[in-house]
């Protein structure tokens, strides 16, 4: 006797169960931007001092996916820091609308002399809250970190925030 929709059968089950499995949990995910003058995409380079400022930012989105913990800092830029935030959604060389203020716009103070910046941004955030929408861009590559100066009020050094441990 031929047993033709056995596969099959034994197929859907598989496909149904593995779809009613509970999920894994979430890890927090580690991301990080390597900021150069090289990657700002200033409305017109003719009008941007030229700087050999670098930086780093390194993020943390926690496993329940409700706030990023970042750090950044940096050297060499042409002038004191105006402003810094992120900016989502951009792929690498796309500009984009800022999302998270970290200094010096959006009604925070003014950014110190300081040469790290450090905080949180959370979906409790009364101004900028941390959306799914933001979540899905930074696990997608598609959130950069931007420093402004007195001399480079368009951005200084911009950063592309990648993930770099798994989801």
């Amino acid at each position: 006797m031929k047993v033709r929709g056995l596969p099959l059968l034994a197929s859907m089950l598989v496909i149904l169960f593995h779809g009613l499995a509970p999920a894994q949990n979430p890890k927090p995910v580690i991301l990080t931007a390597n900021a150069t003058f090289q990657q700002e995409l200033a409305a017109s380079p003719t009008t941007m001092g030229p700087s050999g400022g670098v930086g780093v930012a390194i993020l943390v989105l926690s496993a329940d996916r409700s706030k990023v913990d970042f750090w950044a800092t940096f050297v060499g830029l042409s002038t004191p820091v105006s402003a810094a935030h992120f900016h989502d959604p951009a792929n690498f060389g796309t500009n984009a609308g800022v999302k998270r203020n970290v200094c010096g716009a959006g009604g925070l103070p003014p950014c110190s002399e300081a040469t790290i910046f450090n905080g949180t941004w959370s979906r409790t955030d009364t101004t900028q809250p941390l959306t799914d929408a933001d979540v899905t861009a930074l696990l997608a590559g598609q959130v950069y970190f931007n420093i402004h100066t007195m001399t480079n009020g368009g951005g200084e050094i911009r950063g592309q925030v990648i993930p770099i441990s798994s989801k």
